[in-house]
């Protein structure tokens, strides 16, 4: 009986062997599907206490119509923030980077036009034409929130301030 064919044995190997095989191809690319996504999510969550707005330091001048901004960055290397400012159901938007560039309707504290963001360890205090970029002049800010760019990914807001009192 001269049948040529695989054994039980051998064909029960090449199963199990396969079955290692695709195992392992399905493992490494979750794997690495999951760290960069934790890579990026973790520089996100750090920046929660990191990147603030100063309460203390950022209040509305109703006389100049300026929202003076306090932002404070701690130990992190922030690419950009984008900062909204709202009021009246309206909201309007800006980016800061970490290059001195201009934006429109915003200055530094001591009235440069080029703006930068503070590095880390620091703070600076931005003053924003409000009647400027749009906002009626009888309308009071509602909310100033940031929301940081850490190593190429756009996170949420890591800091928002509601209540913004007078200057």
């Amino acid at each position: 009986m001269n049948k040529l064919g695989l054994s039980t044995v051998v064909a029960t190997l090449l199963i199990v062997l396969l079955t290692v095989v695709l195992a392992g191809i399905v493992w490494s690319v979750v794997t690495k599907i999951t760290k960069d996504n934790l890579d990026q999510s973790q520089s996100c969550f750090n920046a929660f206490d990191k990147v603030k707005l100063d309460e203390t330091y950022t209040c509305y001048n109703a006389t100049s119509h300026e929202l003076i901004i306090s932002l404070e960055i701690k130990d992190a290397d922030v690419d950009e923030a984008t900062f909204g400012v709202s009021s009246s159901g309206q909201t309007k938007s800006f980016k800061i980077l970490n290059t001195p560039s201009t934006v429109q309707y915003l200055q530094n504290y001591t009235g440069a036009n080029v703006v930068v963001l503070p590095t880390k360890n620091s703070g600076v205090a931005y003053r924003y034409d409000y009647t400027g970029a749009g906002f009626a002049s009888t309308s009071f800010p509602d909310r100033v929130q940031v929301a940081p760019k850490i190593n190429g990914k756009q996170c949420d807001a890591s800091s928002t301030i509601q209540n913004i009192g007078s200057c």
